[in-house]
């Protein structure tokens, strides 16, 4: 089928629908799947370019074929997950997540977003990236 001008939710969109866009092959569409189930969701369009092999589109505008729903983002309990499950999301290393581990070990609950800046091994660009996957909500 032609590819065509086509507006997707990027939350949702399925491999098939991908390959809607000017771009997108099969390869590509899996992968952007896969990142998105990687990371919990994607909280924005810019993202895409984090998938491998999109950053050469980032040039042929692509990211106007998308847009994101209100639906939110899958987030990891932080007071609740494993070093492995931590280490599992895109943004953070193993060290990174070992951190995190070791901080709430020693600080029972984590409350907020804020307490992760106490921590030299992690970046502040690492915090403000991972910051939407994160839940601190100990009731949840």
């Amino acid at each position: 089928p032609e590819k065509k001008d086509t507006i997707l939710n990027l939350r949702t969109a399925d491999t098939t629908e991908l390959k809607m866009i000017r771009g997108i092959g099969s390869y590509r569409a899996k992968q952007i799947v896969r990142y998105r189930e990687q990371l919990g969701g994607f909280v924005s369009v810019e993202q895409l370019l984090e998938v491998k092999g999109m950053e050469d589109l980032a040039s042929d505008s692509i990211l106007q074929h998308f847009v994101l729903d209100s639906a939110n983002v899958k987030r990891l309990d932080v007071n609740d997950i494993g070093v492995r499950q931590l280490s599992r999301h895109p943004y953070l290393r193993f060290e990174d997540a070992k951190a995190i581990y070791e901080f709430r070990r020693k600080h029972i609950i984590l409350d907020s977003l804020e307490q992760l800046y106490e921590l030299e091994d992690l970046s502040e660009e690492t915090i403000k990236k991972i910051a939407p996957y994160l839940n601190f909500d100990k009731n949840n």
